[in-house]
This record gives C-alpha cells, sequence and structure tokens, in this order.
C-alpha cells in the first residue's frame, strides 16, 4: 500500500465527500499550504487512487473530483483508516524515539528509517528538538559523526517514557520501536523480567505492550553504558524499599545483572502500570449481580421501570456483566464494533454508564474499556427507552381544511405511520389556534402551506407522499430522541451528587475558543468554524473534524440533543492531542445535516480525551436551561454574556 501523509488523506476525504468539482485554491485554504504542495500531493493521490479503483479527473476552470461509485467511495474511506498515516505528531514522536535511542545519527538515516524525505524531516526537526530541550535535552550536531542527544539519563528515559506512554501506540510508532531499541535480545529480558515478577508476586500487569517497550528502552540504554547511577527527585528508594509490592518486585529481580540503582528504577516503572492481583479469589456471578443491582438502583434514579421488568433486567444484566468481569480479570480483550456509533447516537447513557462503571473500578479491581462500557451502556439505554415509551409518548396534532373525506384519508394514514403517539385532530385552523389555546402538542402535520406555530410543524401532502411518510418519522424519532435526552437530564440534575453542582461555561470554554458569526453557507462550514480556535491551537488535527462531518452524514442528527444545539465530537484516536472544547453562536441558524436535518443556532465541537471527563453531561446541563438558549439567539449576544451562562 502506498503511503499518504496525513494532509494527503484529508485531501481524498474532502473530494469524496464532496459530490461535486474542487479548485486547488480550495484545498490551498483549507489545508494553509502552497498551490505546489497540493500538486505534488494530488500525484501521490491519483497513484493511490488507481490501486483502488477509482480516478482523480483534472478538467481546467474547475479543478478536481474523484470518480468511483459509492461501494468504492465507502472502501476507500475505510482503506485511509488502515492507511499509513503520518501526522505531524507522529512524525515528531518518532523523530524523538530515533534519537534518544541512538548513540548518533544522521539526517539522511533518520529519513530512511521514518520512511520520509529528508526535506520533511527537516521541517519537522525544529518542534522535535523544542519537545526534547522542554524535558531538559539538548541535541548537538558535530561534524563528522551527526546527531546525538545530552541530557540526564533519567530526563532521557523519563521523556521516553512519556513518548510511550502518551501515545496510542500506532503500527508506524511500534515499527520505529523495532528499528531502533527493541531488539531480541531486549525484549526476551523484558518479557522474562515481567513473567517473573508475575509468577512470584501473583500479579498481572495491564497493557503489557507498553511496559515491555519501557522495560526493553532501559536494558537498551544500559546495553551501550547509559546507566542510572543515582536517584533523582521521582526517585525516592527509601519509599520502594519499605513498600511490601516493591520488595517482591526486587526479589524477582535478583537473577538479572543489574546495579540496585537500575532495579529500583525498573521497579518505578512497574509500580506505575495498573496491576490485577491473581492472589485475590473472585466471584465473577456474584460480583456482576451486585454490580447489576447497582446499576439498576441508578438507572431507577433517571426514570423507575415496572416491577415486572426488575427481574428479567437483573438477569440479563448480571449475565452479560459475568461475561464481562471474566474477560477483563482475564486480560481478553473485546472489539465493539458499534462503539463510535453508540457513543453518539446514546451519548448521555454512554457517558453516565461510563460514569457509573469508574466508580466501581477499585471495588471490583477492574478496569473497565470503552468497548466494555458501551455494551453495558446499550443494555441500560435499552431498558431507559422503553420505560419511557410507556410514560412519555410524542403528542401530535393532525391540521387539515380539504374536506371530510380527504381529512379522514390523512388522519387514517397518520394513525397507522406512528401508532405510538398520541394523535389529536384532524382539525381545520380555527380549531387548530382555539385547541392550542389551551393544550401542549410536541408536533403538528398540517397541510397548509404559510402556517405559523410555536411548536414544530411539517407540511405534507394532503394524500400523504412516501417522502411525507419518510419525514414523519424521522421527526417523530426526533422530538423523542429530544424529549428522552430532556428527560435524562432532568433527573440527573436532581441526584444528589449534582444537585449543588455550578458549572459555567468560562469552566468548560475558553474565551478564545467561543465565537459569534452572523451566518454559515453550509453546516459542513459550520463545523469548520467551530472547530477552527481548537485547530489552530493545535489541540486538534484536521481529521478530526472531517470524521466529525462524516459522523453526521453517516449517522444523521443524533449530536443535536437539545433545540438548535449541536454537540459534535469523534473518537479518542481521530486526531485529538488534549481535552478541549469550543462553541460556536450563530445568529442565523442553520439546517444541520442532509436533506431534512435539524436547525442548529449553537454548535459546540468536543474532543475528550481523559477517560475519567464528563464534559458533554456539564454542557448539556447549562445549554438545557431554555433562559440560556433564550440568551444566546438575542441578536446582540457577547461573548462576557456567553462565558457567565451556568446550570
Amino acid at each position: 500500500m502506498i503511503t499518504l501523509l496525513e494532509r494527503q488523506i484529508e485531501i481524498i476525504t474532502l473530494l469524496l465527500l464532496k459530490d461535486d468539482w474542487c479548485v486547488s485554491d480550495d484545498l490551498v485554504e483549507a489545508l494553509s499550504v502552497s498551490n505546489r504542495t497540493i500538486r505534488n500531493d494530488l500525484t501521490q493521490i491519483k497513484v493511490f487512487l488507481n490501486e483502488h479503483n477509482a480516478e482523480l479527473k483534472s478538467e481546467p476552470h474547475k479543478g478536481y473530483k474523484i470518480v468511483a461509485d459509492i461501494d468504492s467511495r465507502h472502501k476507500i474511506l475505510g482503506q485511509l483508516e488502515s492507511a499509513k498515516s503520518l501526522s505531524q505528531e507522529e512524525i515528531v514522536k518518532a523523530i524523538n524515539i530515533l534519537l534518544l535511542s541512538f548513540e548518533s545519527t544522521t539526517y539522511n538515516e533518520l529519513a530512511t528509517f521514518l520512511d520520509i524525505s529528508k526535506q520533511t524531516l527537516i521541517k519537522y526537526m525544529d518542534t522535535a528538538q523544542a519537545a526534547l530541550l522542554k524535558n531538559g535535552i539538548t541535541v548537538n550536531k558535530i561534524k563528522g559523526k551527526g546527531l546525538s542527544v545530552q541530557g540526564r539519563e533519567y530526563d532521557i528515559r523519563d521523556y521516553m517514557k512519556q513518548l510511550i506512554n502518551l501515545s496510542e501506540l500506532s503500527n508506524y510508532i511500534i515499527k520505529v520501536a523495532e528499528k531502533s531499541f527493541l531488539t531480541t535480545s531486549s525484549l526476551k529480558i523484558a518479557r522474562q523480567i515481567i513473567s517473573d515478577i508475575e509468577i512470584n508476586s501473583k500479579v498481572h500487569f495491564y497493557e503489557q505492550r507498553r511496559l515491555e517497550l519501557l522495560l526493553s528502552y532501559c536494558l537498551h540504554r544500559i546495553s551501550i553504558g547509559k546507566t542510572i547511577t543515582e536517584y533523582d527527585l521521582d526517585i525516592k528508594k527509601d519509599i520502594l524499599i519499605n513498600d511490601s509490592e516493591c520488595n517482591l518486585f526486587y526479589k524477582s529481580l535478583r537473577t538479572f545483572p543489574l546495579s540496585d540503582f537500575e532495579k529500583y528504577y525498573l521497579i518505578s516503572i512497574l509500580l506505575e502500570t495498573k496491576v490485577k492481583h491473581l492472589n485475590k479469589k473472585y466471584d465473577n456471578n456474584s460480583d456482576a449481580e451486585q454490580l447489576a443491582k447497582f446499576l439498576m438502583k441508578k438507572l431507577q434514579l433517571l426514570h423507575p421501570f415496572r416491577k415486572q421488568n426488575t427481574e428479567q433486567f437483573l438477569t440479563g444484566l448480571t449475565s452479560h456483566l459475568t461475561v464481562a468481569l471474566y474477560r477483563i480479570r482475564n486480560n481478553i480483550p473485546i472489539q465493539n464494533v458499534l462503539l463510535e456509533q453508540i457513543k453518539i447516537r446514546i451519548a448521555l447513557i454512554y457517558l453516565y454508564t461510563k460514569q457509573q462503571l469508574l466508580s466501581q473500578e477499585d471495588k471490583y479491581d477492574v478496569i473497565f474499556d470503552e468497548n466494555e462500557i458501551a455494551y453495558v451502556a446499550m443494555y441500560l439505554a435499552s431498558t431507559f427507552e422503553t420505560s419511557l415509551q410507556f410514560d412519555m409518548k410524542i403528542k401530535v396534532l393532525i391540521e387539515c381544511s380539504f374536506g371530510t373525506t380527504t381529512s379522514a384519508i390523512l388522519d387514517s394514514r397518520i394513525r397507522q405511520l406512528i401508532t405510538e403517539c398520541e394523535i389529536v385532530g384532524p382539525f381545520s385552523m380555527t380549531e387548530t389556534k382555539k385547541y392550542l389555546d389551551k393544550e401542549k402538542v410536541d408536533l403538528i402535520i398540517t397541510t397548509h402551506e404559510g402556517t405559523s406555530y410555536r411548536y414544530p410543524t411539517l407540511i405534507v401532502n394532503p394524500l400523504l407522499n412516501p417522502e411525507d411518510a419518510d419525514y414523519i418519522h424521522a421527526r417523530i424519532f426526533q422530538l423523542s430522541y429530544e424529549k428522552m435526552c430532556d428527560s435524562f437530564m432532568n433527573s440527573y440534575l436532581k441526584q444528589d451528587d449534582n444537585m449543588s453542582k455550578v458549572v459555567s461555561i468560562k469552566d468548560l470554554i475558553s474565551r478564545d475558543d467561543i465565537q459569534i458569526f452572523d451566518k454559515c453557507k453550509s453546516w459542513e462550514e459550520a463545523i469548520h468554524i467551530a472547530s477552527s480556535p481548537l485547530l489552530n491551537s493545535g489541540k486538534l488535527e484536521q481529521r478530526y473534524v472531517l470524521t466529525m462531518i462524516d459522523a453526521v452524514r453517516t449517522l444523521g442528527t443524533y449530536m443535536v440533543i437539545l433545540p438548535e444545539t449541536a454537540f459534535v465530537h469523534a473518537g479518542t484516536d481521530s486526531g485529538i492531542h488534549e481535552d478541549c472544547c469550543s462553541l460556536l453562536v450563530l445568529k442565523h441558524p442553520i439546517i444541520l445535516g442532509d436533506g431534512k436535518g435539524k436547525l442548529v443556532r449553537n454548535i459546540i465541537v468536543l474532543g475528550v480525551k481523559n477517560r475519567e471527563k464528563l464534559t458533554l453531561l456539564d454542557l448539556v446541563s447549562i445549554f438545557q436551561e431554555e433562559k440560556n438558549r433564550v440568551l444566546l439567539a438575542d441578536k446582540n449576544i457577547d461573548i462576557d454574556s456567553i462565558l457567565e451562562l451556568h446550570n
């Protein structure tokens, strides 16, 4: 497979998502590069597309366009995920991993190892050296020898530890490690150390791949004569010696020919790694039953469900959790193919489930990863939504003045179409106004053009065309989803832990990340603009923005949790460098999504890296307040006023 730069992947994604021609100036502006760079990228892209049964067409005065059928487009988008994408962050990390591993090297050697051009390498060297300097390490350039790093051994190892622990351990980063310090002998010894300690201390280390890399790097440094000779501030030998677990680890290292300094340094790495104690006897079924009862209690705080459903819920959830706990405690990972969809389509329930499961990790001596959390969230969401359907029907008013027969046909067809709703009417326009003076509804379905009501209104053909039926179904679903979210937040905020929790916009979003615009040409442009502060500060990558846009196209408008308010986000592996959040307020709302989407005024872009952060729930608690949304719709809204909004 041809190697693609991240920028080239962004260009392909942009062209695939755009049905019309795209001129090079648009690409230059979107990616902030020169025309020459774009031309070079397109040459590489053309070769890539030819390998995937697609063609890059170009025509004077029109620009560029990818010609491929819909199946090929989806396959290419999938291939881009597995294509070798070199982001700036990965290149800088890779450069520093090599510099920290070699006694000396050259620009040519580094470029060869990284499979990039020397020109590309030089482009990123300043950033790489700045990161090293920030950690107390300098790069020396010696004529005739090349490049070498200089600094305290502890600082050098500590920075390598940061690079490995903070990386997503992509195949690219692992290959770089294999080319530099991950030799067969060092890896063999590292695995032997881990195995001996696990057997002697009756523990099991999580994330063994990272631990193998860290230990292998230390052994590599020792092999080239770079050793720890004294302890720095972060390593307290006396504390380690008095720690019972440390003593067990130390005894396991007695057969390895290392100095005490090195042994205690390795032990400090081992102690920082999450372990599972195997000498504890677990009863997965009993633990699962207790955990299921805990989750049921929490779920019923959101919305009590009928007694006849309690036993069925507990039995099903206990069965699932028994298997989940077995997998986690035996280090058997599971892949949830619906993970990203779950995090978007049932975002609030997912975060609530995550919050509850994380609170129980210490009690049950487990770590719930997001794949396991997502499966539990699906189970809880199903029960929550089913219980709500009994108590929270959508109320629909039918308005038609085309005569008794036409009204009867329309009424009959709508009632067959949406059996789960409460329906009133059909009314004439006069009858509708009288009814709305006394009663509330969720949706009005009318045959009249130009009607203006304070409730969401759909205009349909009196005989109800197929496209009308599709739109009614979609709108009913959207309203149900909004009602569910509203019910969830009302219950969530009434819980004891949240009653006294006051959160303001200024606690979550910085002034520089808030923008107010008059209007946007499209919802895609709005997401790009909303993301721009986070892109400019390096907190997000362009591919994160493209992933958010693609999520709206493929998953619909689930991001619109509240009226006129969209919370857009993507996965942690889609190009996010740190927790961040931005807000775009539009004075003239836009329709989010293709076709008949949702009206949106406020666009919040979320990037969450920290697994324990529940920023979305805090933000929803603020934007759920109707008075806040009214203020945001004021034509004189300003950033100072936005910062003061709270829950």
